[in-house]
Formats: structure tokens, sequence, C-alpha cells
């Protein structure tokens, strides 16, 4: 069923790899979009993940408010910022949490 949620991950990692590992944990078809350093679209974008994403919601007709970019990275994250590109959520620690995953639904509109 389809909620209108897309899911696209951009990272600094081999988007060849992210795949196949997506593929072993039978994940890879919530994530059918991924970009990584081998992927022509970052490298155009001189691998400024804010770049790519912009280049993404200008195709889509996407406003800031309807990206939300989700990055353990200050500097992925501050650069989204600075640019005024999206709504950001940086991951503290050892990946998302139980309070970052009800605040991710609740700005997609699906909380409780």
């Amino acid at each position: 069923e389809t909620i209108g949620v897309a899911t696209p991950i951009v990272s600094l990692g081999f988007a060849s790899a992210i795949r196949r590992h997506l593929a072993l944990a039978n994940l890879l078809d919530f994530f059918p979009e991924i970009y990584g350093q081998d992927s022509p679209e970052l490298q155009a974008c001189d691998f400024v993940k804010a770049g790519l994403l912009e280049q993404m919601m200008r195709a889509r007709g996407w406003g800031p408010e309807n990206l939300l970019f989700v990055d353990d990275s200050s500097r992925n994250v501050g650069e989204c910022v600075r640019r005024k590109t999206c709504q950001t959520l940086k991951v503290e620690g050892a990946g998302l949490d139980a309070a970052d995953v009800d605040r991710i639904l609740g700005l997609a509109g699906l909380g409780a």
C-alpha cells in the first residue's frame, strides 16, 4: 500500500554495497532509490548531499516541508540547514532511537 512516503538513501558509502546489504536483509524493496559515492548523481553534486536532495526536490516539485533529511553527520545536516534545503534530523549516538522514529513518523503524518 502506498502511503505517500519516499525513502531514498543518500550515502557517502557505495550504493552497490548498500544495495547488497539491504537485499541480504530483505529490505531492498523499501529503498528503491540509493545514491552513493559510486552514483553519477552524487558525483555531479561534488558529493554534497544537500545538492543532490535539492535536485531530487526540484524534479519532484517538492518544497522544503516535503523532505526530511536524516543523517548522523553534523556537517551534512548543517549544510542542509544553511541552504534551507529541507527539514533535518541529526541522529545522535549509535543510530535511530525510539524518539527519533516517533519524530519521523509525526513529521510524515503517520504518528499515533
